[in-house]
C-alpha cells in the first residue's frame, strides 16, 4: 500500500515534469550502461533509490527496458536484476 505522503510527492513530481525528466535520465543511463542495477543507477545519477525504482518500474511496464540477468550487484553484493534497453525485434 502506498503511503499518502508518497502519493502526494509523486503527484507533485508528475505535475512539475520532474518525473518525466528523471525517467529520461534513467532510460539514457541504462542505455549507456547496460546490465546495470537500480542501486548503480541511483548512485550514478545521484537520485534517490525510491525515485529510480519508480522510473524503472514505469520503463519496464512500458516495454522500453528489460531485465538482462539476475546477478550480484557490485555495490551491495545482493542478487539483483540487471537492466538494459529492450532489444528491437
Amino acid at each position: 500500500m502506498i503511503k499518502e505522503t508518497s502519493f502526494i510527492a509523486y503527484q507533485d513530481l508528475k505535475h512539475s515534469g520532474k518525473a518525466l525528466s528523471q525517467k529520461l535520465k534513467v532510460f539514457f543511463y541504462i542505455k549507456d550502461n547496460p546490465n546495470v542495477s537500480r542501486t548503480q543507477i541511483a548512485k550514478g545519477l545521484n537520485i534517490g533509490i525510491n525515485a529510480v525504482c519508480g522510473r524503472v518500474n514505469k520503463l519496464l511496464e512500458e516495454g522500453h527496458i528489460e531485465v538482462a540477468e539476475i546477478s550480484p550487484c557490485p555495490i551491495t553484493g545482493k542478487k539483483v536484476e540487471k537492466l538494459r534497453v529492450r532489444r528491437k525485434e
